[in-house]
C-alpha cells in the first residue's frame, strides 16, 4: 500500500511473505453395531493473513487446531439418522481492525480464539409422505488470548465472547411430498423455522444483538418429460415478515454503526432442468 503506485511498488518487497506448514488430519470410526458408530478426528490448518499492520509489515499466518468426537445412529431401518458431536477449535493470529490508529485499513492480530460446543443433527422420513430435518447447536466461542495493547496496557478482551455467534441456535424443517418421497412427479410443501440466540455485537461485548426466530416455507412441483426431470420451486424467506438483526460488522467503522437487519419477507422462484 502507499500514497501512489510508485510508493506501493517500492514497499512491495517488504510485504511479501511466504508461509508454509504441515497440516495433518487423523480420524477414526468404530461401529460396534450396525445402527451405531462412534468417531473422532483431529486436524490442523494453516491460512494466509492478507492484512497489513500499522508498521506496514505482514502478519504471521493463521493457524488452527480442531478436535471432534461423536456418535452416529441409524434407526427404524435407517429411516432416522442422527449425529451428536462435541468439537473444540482454536485459531491463532486472526486479524481485527486496529482501533489505536486513524487508518481504518490497519489490522492487528487479536491472539487466539476458541470455539467449543455440542451439535445435534437429526434427519428422518417419518412416513412415506412426511420428512423432517432438525438441528441444535450449543456454542461457547471466546477470545482466549489477547495480544493487543493500548499505551502499554493489555486491552482485556480475554474471556469475551466472539461477535455474531449465538450460544444457542436451532432449526427445524418439515416437508410433505403429496405423492410420496419416491414419486418421480408431484407436489412438495415445506415449512421451517430458524432460531438464533442473543449474540455479541463487538469484541468489547459492549452491546448485544437480540435473539430471533424466523419462519421460512416453500412449494415445489417436479415432473418428468421423457428422460428430462424438471423441478419448479417457490421459496418464501421470513414468512411472517419479522423484524430482526442478523449481524454486525467492524469494516471501516465501529460495529455499533454497522448492524445489519434481516431481510423482510422475500419470495424467490426457480426452475431446475436435469437431463
Amino acid at each position: 500500500r502507499g500514497s501512489s503506485f510508485a510508493a506501493a511498488d517500492k514497499a512491495l518487497p517488504s510485504t511479501i511473505q511466504k508461509d508454509d506448514g504441515f497440516s495433518p488430519r487423523v480420524g477414526i470410526l468404530y461401529q460396534p453395531w450396525q445402527w451405531l458408530g462412534v468417531y473422532g478426528n483431529w486436524t490442523t490448518s494453516l491460512g494466509a493473513n492478507n492484512g497489513i499492520s500499522a508498521t506496514g509489515k505482514p502478519f504471521d499466518p493463521q493457524t488452527g487446531e480442531q478436535f471432534e468426537a461423536g456418535i452416529k445412529t441409524a434407526l427404524f431401518d435407517e429411516r432416522l439418522l442422527a449425529t451428536l458431536a462435541y468439537y473444540h477449535i482454536t485459531k491463532d493470529n486472526l486479524l481485527t481492525p486496529d482501533l489505536t490508529t486513524a487508518d481504518p485499513d490497519d489490522r492487528v492480530a487479536i491472539g487466539q480464539q476458541r470455539s467449543q460446543g455440542i451439535e445435534l443433527d437429526v434427519t428422518g422420513q417419518i412416513t412415506d409422505h412426511a420428512s423432517v430435518i432438525a438441528s441444535y447447536a450449543y456454542t461457547d466461542a471466546r477470545i482466549t488470548k489477547d495480544n493487543r495493547t493500548l499505551n502499554g496496557v493489555v486491552r482485556g478482551y480475554e474471556g469475551n465472547r466472539l461477535t455474531n455467534v449465538p450460544e444457542h441456535a436451532a432449526s427445524l424443517w418439515v416437508k410433505y411430498d403429496v405423492n410420496g418421497y419416491e414419486a418421480p412427479e408431484g407436489w412438495s410443501f415445506g415449512v421451517g423455522g430458524v432460531l438464533a440466540g442473543q449474540r455479541e455485537g463487538d469484541f468489547e461485548n459492549s452491546f448485544q444483538l437480540p435473539g430471533y426466530v424466523r419462519m421460512d416455507a416453500f412449494a415445489a412441483y417436479k415432473l418428468k418429460v421423457g428422460p428430462t426431470r424438471i423441478t419448479t420451486q417457490f421459496n418464501i424467506r421470513n414468512l411472517l415478515d419479522k423484524k430482526y438483526y442478523e449481524s454486525s460488522s467492524d469494516l471501516n467503522v465501529a460495529p455499533r454503526l454497522q448492524v445489519y437487519p434481516g431481510a423482510p419477507l422475500t419470495a424467490i422462484g426457480s426452475i431446475r432442468v436435469e437431463f
